[in-house]
């Protein structure tokens, strides 16, 4: 299959809090990740173009960053979601590159 992606995804399985405004939205797993988004499974309905901030921990590390929902897809038991990081924070972005790039083929 051809991978239309700019920046390529490793797997993983990183769990996550997705919140806004200190309230928490739901939860849910990173499955697989890029320098500049992701792929997240939860049980939430998020929307696309809905902007939220997520938690999750990265090699030791908590790192929170806001992002933004760009796709939605309903699964049997959960839903699909690719998110997009919205990038804030130089240092974090930087921290998600390296874990990347540490394990892409």
């Amino acid at each position: 299959m051809f991978e239309k992606r700019k920046y390529p995804r490793i797997k993983c399985q990183l769990f996550t809090e997705l919140y806004e405004s200190e309230s928490v939205l739901g939860i849910g797993e990173i499955f697989d990740i890029s320098s500049t988004g992701a792929g997240l499974e939860s049980h939430t309905p998020f929307v696309r173009g809905q902007w939220a901030s997520i938690r999750f921990i990265l090699e030791g590390e908590l790192l929170i960053l806001p992002i933004e929902i760009v796709r939605v897809e309903n699964r049997t038991r959960r839903k699909f979601f690719g998110i997009k990081f919205l990038p804030d924070n130089p240092e974090t972005m930087e921290k998600i590159k390296k874990y990347v790039d540490k394990f892409k083929q």
